[in-house]
């Protein structure tokens, strides 16, 4: 794994690894989320264990660990259909790596649209089936197109603030 020591010059030996390293062994082959770091590999997961579901479930609630404690039952809550969501207490603008994020996978112009919004988090989101799955397909395709970025760095919470935002 990643070097616990937050030394710059280990950090980058260690990046450089796992990026020459993937790329060695997988540039004429189709991607493999495997080295995807969990913030971003984890929707695929979601995804591809949804998709196998016999029975589809009315709701789904996406969280991870480090964002939830159910204290009762997290679907006695009466949602609508669509996404719930929840805000962090800080603008994008506020935050280095939301902008550092959005600005290598979105560009400047959409940056400085939504720069004073709100971060969404993503580590707790609930929809109904259909909407989770739309929203995996995007965020997962997003994925694929800024590959690079999500082998090396969480993009994750970039990309859902930025899709809530614009109401994709």
């Amino acid at each position: 794994g990643m070097p616990i020591r937050r030394s710059r010059t280990r950090r980058l030996l260690w990046y450089a690894k796992m990026i020459f390293g993937y790329y060695r062994g997988h540039r004429f082959s189709e991607k493999d989320f495997r080295y995807l770091i969990i913030n971003c590999s984890r929707f695929f997961c979601y995804r591809d264990y949804l998709q196998g579901l016999k029975e589809k479930p009315g709701f789904v609630l996406q969280a991870d660990i480090r964002d939830i404690v159910f204290q009762r039952d997290p679907f006695s809550f009466p949602f609508k259909p669509g996404l719930s969501v929840t805000t962090e207490c800080r603008t994008i603008i506020q935050s280095r790596a939301g902008i550092k994020h959005l600005w290598e996978t979105v560009g400047l112009r959409e940056l400085r649209r939504i720069a004073r919004r709100d971060i969404v988090n993503c580590g707790t989101t609930v929809a109904d089936y259909e909407t989770t799955m739309k929203y995996l397909d995007l965020i997962t395709s997003c994925f694929n197109r800024w590959f690079f970025w999500a082998l090396i760095e969480g993009i994750d919470q970039a990309m859902h603030t930025y899709f809530v935002h614009k109401g994709l």
